[in-house]
């Protein structure tokens, strides 16, 4: 859960994940702000089963979302690809295309985790047309 001082909302995302194959999953998700629904997402996920090692793992994600009150619907296609330097150190990357009612978007992604005592650092590049 995570409080909004400014629009002074509560917003929780419950989520349901179902493995229902070996590298594939399932997610439904609820967007609620206070406790009103805001919108559906749907998201169906899965790894590659070659070229990874302890190190490297890389897949796909597809995301569907439905926002309820203004009717708009969100569809992102990822490619995600992970590498884990050593205990402390690994970076999540990700690219891909939103596809909204009024545009199309690419976007680039990276997330580098440190130590779960420190903080980390997210940068995000995203063009559209």
């Amino acid at each position: 859960m995570q409080y909004n001082f400014e629009e002074h909302a509560a917003k929780t995302s419950p989520e349901f994940e179902y493995a229902y194959a070996d590298r594939h999953g399932i997610e439904f998700e609820f967007l609620m702000t206070n406790s009103e629904l805001e919108a559906y997402k749907i998201a169906l996920q899965g790894t590659f089963n070659f070229l990874n090692t302890e190190q490297f793992i890389y897949g796909w994600q597809y995301i569907g979302e439905y926002h309820k009150h203004s009717k708009a619907i969100e569809n992102n296609l990822l490619y995600l690809f992970g590498y884990q330097f050593n205990e402390y150190w690994s970076m999540l990357n990700m690219a891909g295309f939103r596809f909204t009612d009024a545009k199309i978007q690419f976007g680039f992604g990276m997330m580098r985790s440190d130590h779960e005592n420190l903080p980390h650092a997210a940068t995000r590049v995203i063009s559209g047309f």
